[in-house]
């Protein structure tokens, strides 16, 4: 039982009361511009590009590699979305289950001694900033969007 267990249950838990709130979105609202000049479509591609992100950094952390940092998280996001416009709603959720899948059993299997290490030599982002990153993230900008549009 790793040290962070609690914080990877904890961020585990977010994701899926994300996927909870997508699953109950009605198909026809699935590709309707919802949030400013994004669908739900669109949203869930911002949150696989940014799983694809955190998935390499993993990986390149294991294998001692640093890997690329991302100078500008705005064209990041768009070119993530974009990327995904005209795949269907199916292979998007499908990209996102599996990322999400993906994404736990890295950290589950994570070394505990590389939570901690920088994945940039000069940057902060550590694997624990990752989770808290996420939990923060998920909870305070995609749920509360989610819940409010299915309210409607």
């Amino acid at each position: 039982m790793s040290k962070y267990s609690d914080l990877i249950e904890k961020t585990e838990n977010v994701r899926n009361r994300v996927r909870d709130l997508v699953d109950h979105f009605p198909p026809e609202k699935r590709e309707e511009i919802l949030y400013d000049r994004w669908s739900l479509k669109d949203v869930v591609a911002h949150l696989n590009t940014w799983m694809i992100h955190d998935v390499g950094c993993l990986e390149s952390l294991m294998k001692g590699i640093e890997p690329y940092w991302e100078p500008d998280v705005d064209e990041f996001n768009e070119r993530g979305v974009s990327a995904r416009r005209d795949k269907s709603w199916e292979d998007v959720y499908v990209e996102f289950v599996l990322l999400m899948e993906k994404l736990n059993r890295i950290y589950r299997q994570l070394p505990e001694d590389l939570f901690e290490m920088k994945i940039w030599k000069d940057h902060d982002e550590t694997a624990v900033k990752f989770l808290e990153g996420e939990i923060t993230h998920w909870e305070g900008e995609h749920i509360p969007l989610l819940e409010k549009t299915l309210k409607r």
